[in-house]
């Protein structure tokens, strides 16, 4: 009994050691706000001061966390650190040399409004704003409507399927937004703080 006790604590410690998040780990949490696990912290760009203790110790809350990621993702120039401001965004892996991110060199850096800005061209901490790719379209039939000097106009495909452009290269069409984005669903991202 005593050796399958000892066996269970090893395979606990064990696993636990080899299992759990190192700090800085952004993960998808798909519960409310108000259920973030302890240790976690939304990432909601929010600064937190690296000097700040836990209460009737003298450890520092935040000290881990800003070991782990600095003012990658901006910063006040003296204690403070943010977290990133991962709201409505994607992520996407930092392509390094892989040649997978074309306008990598111009992502610019985190928060533009904050002494430390954080990171930008090539590196973790970087944003890019959203895209589409040059592309043509080719209609078997129909007929396209041109509506001045600006390059603005509207293109009947078919029946009752149409398009409209203008100079700016905008394209509305049947599945029309104010972005281009895949299906998706909403997740707080939360970092691990300790």
């Amino acid at each position: 009994m005593k050796k399958l006790i000892i066996l269970m604590v090893v395979v606990i410690f064990t696993t636990t050691k080899t299992f759990a998040q190192p700090i800085g780990t952004v993960v998808a949490f798909a519960g409310p706000k108000n259920k973030v696990p302890d240790g976690w912290l939304i990432c909601d760009g929010a600064l937190y001061d690296r000097t700040e203790k836990i209460p009737r110790t003298t450890k520092l809350k935040y000290a881990a966390l800003f070991d782990a990621i600095g003012v990658t993702w901006g910063g006040d120039a003296a204690n403070k650190f943010a977290v990133p401001d991962l709201r409505g965004l994607f992520l996407r892996g930092v392509s390094e040399d892989s040649g997978k991110d074309p306008d990598s060199s111009t992502r610019s850096v985190s928060r533009e409004n904050l002494p430390s800005q954080g990171n930008k061209g090539n590196n973790v901490g970087s944003k890019q704003n959203d895209a589409i790719n040059d592309h043509t379209h080719s209609y078997p039939y129909g007929s396209w409507q041109h509506n001045g000097e600006d390059g603005s106009g509207i293109g009947y495909v078919g029946v009752d399927r149409h398009q409209t452009w203008n100079s700016n290269g905008i394209i509305e069409a049947d599945k029309r937004a104010r972005e281009t984005r895949p299906k998706n669903a909403n997740v707080y991202y939360i970092i691990k703080y300790n």
